[in-house]
C-alpha cells in the first residue's frame, strides 16, 4: 500500500473525522507502509494531529486508541498537535509542523500520505535525527497505556529516553530485557522518576501495581525533558 489507504484505514479515518473533525489539522499515514517499503502490510502507523493542544485530553487519546483497536488491531495511532515541538541535541524540526516524535521518526525521506486535512509535512526540514529506536519507543507509549499495558509503557519510555541521552542503544540482554532497563534507569532519572520505573518493573514480574495516572505522568515528564 504505497499511495492509497486500504479499507480499514479509511474506516478509521472516517470514524475519527466524524467524532473530532472540526478539531483536527491532519491525519497522516506514515512509516514503511506509507513509503511502500513493505510488500506485505504488518501494521499501519497513523498520526492524528489536532489544531490545538488544549483539545487533546486523556479521554480523547484513549477514545482514538479504542477506535483503532475496534477497526483493525494493526493500526497504531499517535496523537499530536500543531504547536508541539521536538528538539534533542543537534536535531530540530522547522516548518508548519514542529514536533511529532513519530512523524519526525519517518521524515528522513519526508514520507507521508495525507489521509485528512492539510499537508503539514511539506515545509518540514530535518537536520539530524538522533536515535530512531528511542523516538519510536516513546512515541508508542500512549498507545500502550490506552491498551492497559502500563508497565510496558513506562519501561519502554524509560528505555527510549536512555537511548536518546546516550544517542545509542543501551545494551540489554533479551532474557532480562525489563530488568536491564530498570537497573540502568537509575542514573538517567530523578529519584521520584526512578521509583515509577521500579514500580513498573515489579508490576511486570507480578510483584506490584502501577496506576494509569502514574504511567501517564511519567510519560509526560519524559516528553517534557526531550
Amino acid at each position: 500500500m504505497a499511495k492509497e489507504a486500504d479499507k480499514s484505514v479509511k474506516e478509521f479515518v472516517r470514524k475519527v473525522v466524524e467524532e473530532y473533525g472540526n478539531k483536527l489539522a491532519s491525519i497522516i499515514l506514515i512509516g514503511s507502509t506509507a513509503s511502500g517499503e513493505l510488500s506485505k502490510v504488518d501494521d499501519y502507523d497513523i498520526e492524528v494531529v489536532f489544531k490545538d493542544k488544549k483539545d487533546i485530553t486523556e479521554e480523547i487519546v484513549y477514545s482514538i486508541g479504542d477506535i483503532a483497536r475496534l477497526v483493525d488491531f494493526r493500526i497504531h495511532v499517535y496523537v499530536e498537535h500543531l504547536d508541539q515541538y521536538y528538539k534533542s541535541g543537534e536535531f530540530e524540526a522547522k516548518g508548519d509542523f514542529k514536533g511529532s516524535s513519530t512523524v519526525l521518526l519517518n521524515l528522513e525521506k519526508t514520507t507521508g500520505i495525507i489521509l485528512f486535512g492539510k499537508d503539514i509535512l511539506k515545509n518540514v526540514k530535518i537536520d539530524k535525527i538522533p536515535s530512531k529506536e528511542g523516538l519510536a519507543l516513546i512515541g508508542r507509549a500512549s498507545i500502550e497505556i490506552s491498551r492497559g499495558k502500563l508497565a510496558k509503557a513506562v519501561l519502554k519510555t524509560a528505555y527510549g529516553y536512555m537511548i536518546l541521552q546516550d544517542n545509542k542503544p543501551v545494551e540489554v540482554k533479551d532474557r532480562q530485557y525489563y530488568k536491564a532497563i530498570r537497573d540502568k534507569a537509575e542514573k538517567f532519572f530523578s529519584k521520584e522518576e526512578f521509583t515509577i520505573v521500579d514500580k513498573a518493573y515489579k508490576m511486570k514480574i507480578g510483584k506490584g501495581e502501577i496506576s494509569k495516572e502514574e504511567a501517564q505522568k511519567f510519560l509526560e515528564k519524559v516528553r517534557a525533558k526531550i
